[in-house]
């Protein structure tokens, strides 16, 4: 009886091989979920920044140039202005997370998207008329917070 030499792969091999391109698939698959992941939360960070920008701008804007500044009972800060028009900034509670709005005589304006988690405006200085503002904002799981103090104009 003659032997002849067959070529081909056995079923161990195949199984060792199909086992071994699984492992390498999956170990890529879970680089790019993580890849995601990373990308997802510094659009969320880079978002709130952006967000504390515009925050920031509209109420240094107002606070700068405003003569008389108070913060009213409901946390709001008031701003009226030498040809007497009034501003008010504030934090709208009735969705969540919070929103800042303006009201500049009558006309509420959307100043920030649901993103503030919590929010505090102070006058800490009586005679200087120095105001802090405190926000936390929050998007998905990302969270940003911002602290600043301004001074209103100088008054002669």
């Amino acid at each position: 009886m003659l032997m002849t030499k067959k070529e081909g792969f056995t079923i161990i091999e195949i199984l060792i091989s199909i086992v071994i391109l699984g492992l390498i698939i999956t170990v890529l698959f879970n680089i790019n979920i993580a890849g995601f992941k990373f990308m997802n939360y510094n659009q969320d960070r880079v978002e709130l920044q952006r967000q504390s920008r515009v925050i920031m701008l509209n109420l240094e804007k107002q606070i700068r140039s405003g003569s008389d500044i108070t913060i009213n009972l409901d946390g709001d800060i008031v701003l009226s202005g030498d040809s007497g028009d009034i501003v008010k900034f504030f934090v709208d509670d009735s969705v969540s997370p919070n929103q800042l709005k303006m009201d500049n005589s009558g006309s509420i304006r959307n100043i920030s998207d649901k993103i503030i988690d919590t929010h505090t405006f102070n006058i800490e200085d009586a005679d200087q008329g120095r105001i802090y503002l405190y926000f936390r904002l929050v998007k998905d799981n990302s969270s940003y917070e911002i602290h600043n103090r301004f001074f209103p104009r100088a008054k002669n």
